[in-house]
């Protein structure tokens, strides 16, 4: 598309309900399904009323399977009348019944109803309904909120309403492929359990068919000024001016010469929701069903999606839209590739737009006269511009592509994943009393909180500490406690709830990874265990991933799943267990026996060499064991003392010895290389561990290629992680980083040069790529990465200065422990934050690997896509 939609576009009318009154549409839907129930099971019962029915109204009762479907069976009957019944009760109650009782669809459901159930059976059942609605009328209830509590209650199904750009969306794709849309040519397929989410859309212009009465009757009487009817759009398979005319239609019935004009009437758009699809499966018109078949085959007829696009074409008469509104579920079933190829044999173009606010998703099907080769296209939102979907994707969207589609899943509650489980982070009440940089104010802080808190038992108490109803606090120094607020940001806390201890408990020790993603950027952190919940800012997703997790009470185990590390092992360990096996390989043995043999030209002229020949020969024969290189050492070991011996003095022979000693040596060091292998290939095996796979997968998602890569889709959805070339190599990359985010020991701070007493150094903030600290404090010389360094979609600087700039408390208790200038241990705790920021991002172009997936030998083919 040219552009994204903006935000601008005209929003539709959206139901909105208060508290009280959505309390009153679930009243009222209970009350209506209660009494639908119990009129269907009289309905149902009396059998004899059933055949009496069938037999004075069959003339209604075919038309009903015409425009319905053709299975139309007593249960359906029975259903139909019960919604006629309850609909015609709540309209007498409400408003628009005189437009209902001159609908001649109504009257004869009317006849229909009194053969089936007499009217004191139906005012006995329907008295619950009356007293519910003549209750709120009382109660002041306005008509638009009467009309807005009923409206919502009598749908049978919860649904959302259309989006506010819908509208926008609709006139965009119309336009791009014929032009303006006509106002007035909307045709709504299928309305019904979606009465809200449809009516609040141009429905004074729209033309409904609805196969749901109680949708048809509303419609009726609340929208007058549109063509609605009743019917099942699917049965009307090649009707219209070019095509066949069904016999039901003949005049003198208002309702079927509407529904007979509304058929024959051109249409530019039609509409519908994947919650009606199923009725496609039983269209009465044995055409669509035989096309159908004939075109796609039997298996791929089974889905309703064939009978929709076969049907849309064409009542479009080859050129138009349809746009479906549903959820993930079409685009993500397992007929995908072939109801793709479908949608490309029908269709010029198909959109695919989601909305995560709703979890709604829009489908447009495009058809044109003459069709281009058709793609397929996807926006993840309003505000994004559509993408086209690679052939190859497994779905119909661009949410994964081909290579992440593969990736191992970080966690999922739907397949196998890396991760058991999110870590929480800690949880402390009371920040402001119970968090400090200084540790010996905390005290303070946590001494007075002590004692303001247990004045607040007291029933006249005017203190205005938080009231806390938990068992008295009891100050124990040893609860305080070293925790991490926010990236490169650690205060003291007291933890004072056993809980609270319990977290710590379990949390403390570990390092963890946390993801965040905000406004179309991520980014990977390393905190530790005892990090606060609260570590994310507001409107960041992030996620904690520990490398331990609690299992029944104190027992830790690795949060790594024993999936992931058999893959792991699968992947990286099974091409290194031959090299790493003790025993020798086949390979070896023949290249032995082979310098053996050549040994043995030699050693045949001197049998006191010959002999050990003679031993090598007899060890090379057997079934090799554990100890099969040792035992050839040692004999290549006598080999060479005997051959030592023999040298002295025989400068005749010296040719023959050294051809021994020749080869007696590239058998030695091949032995030698064989066993370095070994031990390299058995130490590998042996770093395949839950701990080093924590590693990896900290390096990959650090990586600036993965992020840029895979950009779209780690915003959608939780990353996937690749398998690459060297998995030791990351490890150890992920080992490095980590020691450099916790600042263990041996990681050298970052040179700052720090200026005090600067004149006009003001506030915490930012100016001119220096930090200002306020009371003359400046820190400058800063390296350049750091300002490419993010926490979500804001600067890591600037996070971590708003987190040490101290606002003065409300509470006056509080308060007296504010301090506006810089004190000298907030100073140093900045300082080593400052300095923690820029030596990691020194360091970390040096520890991680340049590419993220290597040219050579590569374990992955990528398909990539071009990405912003």
């Amino acid at each position: 598309m040219a552009k994204p939609l903006a935000q601008s576009i005209k929003p539709n009318v959206v139901l909105t309900m208060s508290d009280k009154v959505q309390e009153q549409v679930s009243k009222i839907r209970g009350t209506i399904l209660d009494v639908k129930s119990m009129l269907y099971n009289q309905l149902v019962l009396g059998k004899e009323r059933l055949a009496e029915a069938n037999c004075q109204h069959k003339n209604l009762i075919q038309t009903l399977k015409e425009v319905l479907f053709c299975k139309l069976d007593n249960a359906d009957l029975c259903q139909l009348v019960v919604d006629h019944i309850v609909m015609g009760e709540v309209i007498k109650l409400s408003q628009g019944f005189e437009i209902l009782s001159n609908d001649s669809l109504y009257l004869k459901m009317d006849q229909l109803t009194a053969t089936l159930i007499d009217s004191e059976s139906q005012s006995v059942q329907l008295k619950a309904v009356t007293t519910s609605i003549t209750d709120l009328q009382l109660e002041g209830y306005t008509d638009d909120e009467l009309k807005t509590i009923l409206q919502t209650a009598l749908v049978k199904e919860k649904t959302s309403a259309l989006p506010p750009y819908f509208n926008g969306l609709m006139q965009l794709i119309y336009h791009k492929h014929f032009g303006k849309l006509p106002d007035d040519d909307l045709h709504y397929l299928y309305p019904s359990y979606s009465m809200p989410a449809f009516l609040t859309h141009k429905a004074e212009k729209a033309t409904f068919i609805c196969h749901d009465l109680i949708v048809y009757y509303w419609t009726l009487c609340h929208q007058p000024n549109n063509k609605a009817c009743f019917g099942n759009s699917l049965s009307f398979y090649n009707f219209g001016p070019d095509g066949d005319q069904q016999s039901l239609f003949w005049g003198g019935d208002n309702h079927l010469e509407k529904l007979s004009e509304v058929l024959s009437k051109p249409v530019h758009v039609l509409l519908g929701t994947l919650n009606d699809l199923n009725a496609g499966m039983r269209p009465s018109h044995p055409e669509l069903v035989k096309d159908v078949k004939k075109n796609f085959g039997e298996r791929i007829a089974r889905s309703p999606l064939p009978s929709w696009l076969q049907w849309a074409k064409q009542k479009l008469h080859g050129e138009g839209l349809l746009i479906v509104r549903g959820d993930i579920s079409l685009a993500g079933q397992q007929e995908y590739l072939e109801l793709r190829k479908l949608a490309e044999k029908l269709c010029a173009a198909v959109y695919v737009q989601a909305d995560k606010e709703t979890n709604m998703v829009l489908y447009a099907f495009v058809f044109e006269k003459k069709k281009s080769k058709s793609k397929v296209f996807f926006s993840k939102s309003h505000m994004e511009d559509f993408e086209a979907v690679p052939n190859d994707s497994s779905d119909w969207c661009t949410l994964l592509s081909f290579d992440f589609e593969n990736f191992l899943p970080l966690i999922s509650e739907k397949e196998n994943s890396i991760f058991h489980q999110k870590a929480e982070g800690l949880q402390v009440p009371n920040k402001g009393w119970l968090l400090d940089f200084d540790k010996t104010v905390l005290e303070k802080k946590v001494q007075l909180f002590i004692n303001e808190k247990s004045l607040k038992s007291k029933a006249n108490s005017k203190s205005t500490l938080p009231l806390n109803n938990k068992p008295p606090m009891v100050f124990r120094k040893e609860n305080i406690k070293r925790v991490t607020v926010s990236p490169f940001v650690r205060k003291w806390a007291y933890l004072d709830t056993e809980s609270g201890q319990s977290q710590y408990n379990e949390l403390s020790n570990q390092p963890m990874l946390a993801w965040i993603a905000e406004k179309g950027k991520v980014s990977a952190l390393i905190t530790d265990g005892l990090t606060l919940s609260d570590y994310f800012e507001r409107g960041q997703q992030g996620s904690f991933f520990p490398l331990y997790r609690s299992v029944e009470g104190e027992k830790q185990e690795w949060n790594i799943t024993s999936w992931a590390f058999k893959q792991f092992q699968k992947y990286y360990g099974a091409p290194l267990q031959g090299s790493a096996s003790s025993q020798i390989s086949p390979q070896h043995i023949e290249w032995l026996k082979d310098q053996t043999s050549k040994l043995g030209v030699f050693s045949q002229q001197m049998p006191v060499l010959h002999k050990f020949t003679r031993q090598m020969v007899a060890l090379l024969d057997s079934e090799p064991t554990d100890a099969f290189a040792e035992q050839l050492n040692t004999l290549i070991g006598h080999y060479f003392d005997k051959l030592k011996m023999l040298m002295k003095g025989a400068k005749e022979r010296r040719k023959l010895f050294e051809g021994i000693l020749n080869i007696l040596s590239s058998m030695e060091a091949y032995l030698y290389d064989a066993d370095s292998t070994r031990i390299e290939a058995k130490q590998k095996l042996e770093a395949i561990t839950h701990e080093n796979i924590f590693y990896y997968v900290i390096a990959v998602l650090h990586h600036p290629d993965y992020q840029r890569i895979f950009a779209k889709e780690l915003v959608a959805v939780v990353p996937r992680i690749p398998m690459l070339k060297d998995f030791w190599k990351w490890a150890e990359a992920g080992k490095s980083l980590a020691a450099l985010y916790l600042n263990k020991e041996g990681v050298r701070p970052y040179p700052l040069q720090i200026e005090d007493d600067i004149k006009g150094v003001r506030g915490f903030r930012i100016k001119d790529k220096k930090v200002q600290l306020g009371d003359g404090v400046l820190i400058s010389e800063l390296p350049e990465e750091v300002w490419d360094f993010n926490f979500g979609a804001s600067n890591m600087l600037e996070n971590l200065l708003l987190q040490y700039r101290e606002r003065k408390p409300l509470d006056k208790s509080l308060a007296t422990f504010y301090q506006d200038k810089l004190t000298e241990q907030r100073r140093h705790e900045i300082v080593r934050s400052v300095q923690q920021v820029c030596q990691l991002q020194q360091e970390i172009k040096k520890i991680l690997p340049v590419t993220l997936f290597e040219e050579k030998n590569k374990t992955i083919t990528l398909k990539r896509r071009k990405v912003g």
